[in-house]
């Protein structure tokens, strides 16, 4: 048996046609469509197949075109996958569907994911030298001595990080501006 519950009931379909079963009670008892219990069925009967994973099709891309769409998604982030499609239109001359792509970028380790936000004058040198110096006054500084910081006010330009297609296991980072408010 399997542990795919899909499958499973795919099994259980077709066992329980051969106990005598009607379609519409092995749909009832499944709690599948009644559409989808004949076909399972029907494809058993012809080929034998009791899984329900037929493998999928064939990339329209070749391995070195889609080395490139890799590549060029890898450094350019889209927003949504209209735009990739016609990337890959206007690039290759391949129309892929919305959900043949999103197959794609799956399978090419792609997801779609949130960028992750870093200030836009960071400087990690700078970062450095100002934690050293704090821990320098924090240590001289009497403890009921307080420490203050003072920053200017600006209005509010907040970059709104939002999500994009971005290679699994990779952050993308984004500069964002102080998310100040007056």
């Amino acid at each position: 048996m399997s542990r795919n519950k899909s499958e499973c009931d795919r099994l259980k379909a077709i066992l329980l046609s051969g106990e005598g079963w009607s379609e519409e009670m092995i749909a009832h008892a499944l709690r599948k469509h009644k559409s989808s219990i004949p076909r399972h069925i029907k494809e058993y009967a012809s080929t034998q197949k009791t899984t329900s994973n037929s493998g999928g099709s064939e990339s329209f891309l070749t391995k070195e075109e889609a080395a490139l769409v890799v590549n060029h998604l890898s450094k350019t982030t889209y927003f949504n996958m209209n735009d990739i499609q016609e990337y890959i239109k206007t690039t290759f001359l391949i129309k892929y569907s919305i959900p043949g792509l999103q197959k794609w970028l799956h399978r090419n380790k792609f997801s779609y994911k949130q960028l992750k936000g870093v200030p836009h004058k960071y400087s990690q040198e700078k970062q450095d030298v100002f934690v050293e110096e704090y821990n320098e006054i924090k240590a001289t500084v009497g403890s009921d001595e307080p420490i203050l910081f003072m920053d200017a006010t600006h209005p509010t330009q907040a970059t709104k990080v939002c999500c994009g297609w971005i290679h699994t296991g990779t952050d993308k980072p984004i500069e964002t501006t102080g998310s100040r408010t007056r």
